[in-house]
C-alpha cells in the first residue's frame, strides 16, 4: 500500500515539495489559487498549470474523484490556512475512524 504525500510547510525559494512530484501524481489542492505566484499561491506549484490539480472540494462534493487505488501515490499540497487545515484533517480523521483505520498518538 502507498501513503499519500502531504506538504503543508514552504522554504524559500523552491519550497519543500519536489516538483517532479508534484508533476508524476495526482495532486490536491484546498483550492486553485495554490498555483497563483506567492505570496497567494505556492512557490511549490510555481510553473505547474492548476488544468494538474484537483480542489479538496470537488473530492468532497462528488465532482472529482479521490485515490484510484490503495498503490496509488498522492500528493496533497496545503496552503497552509488554518481552517482549512483543520476542516481536511478532520474529514480524513472520521473517515479513518469509519473505515477501521488511522490511530491516536498520544502528545
Amino acid at each position: 500500500m502507498c501513503l499519500p504525500v502531504s506538504s503543508v510547510g514552504y522554504c524559500p525559494p523552491n519550497g519543500e515539495l519536489p516538483k517532479d512530484l508534484a508533476r508524476e501524481h495526482r495532486l490536491f489542492v484546498e483550492t486553485l489559487d495554490a498555483f497563483q505566484p506567492t505570496p497567494v499561491g505556492c512557490g511549490d506549484l510555481a510553473g505547474l498549470d492548476a488544468s494538474v490539480g484537483t480542489t479538496l472540494g470537488a473530492v468532497a462534493l462528488g465532482r472529482k474523484p479521490g485515490r484510484f487505488s490503495d498503490v496509488e501515490i498522492t500528493v496533497y499540497k496545503a496552503m497552509g490556512v488554518a481552517m482549512e487545515d483543520m476542516v481536511a484533517v478532520n474529514l480524513a480523521y472520521q473517515r479513518a475512524k469509519r473505515e477501521g483505520g488511522g490511530g491516536m498518538v498520544a502528545w
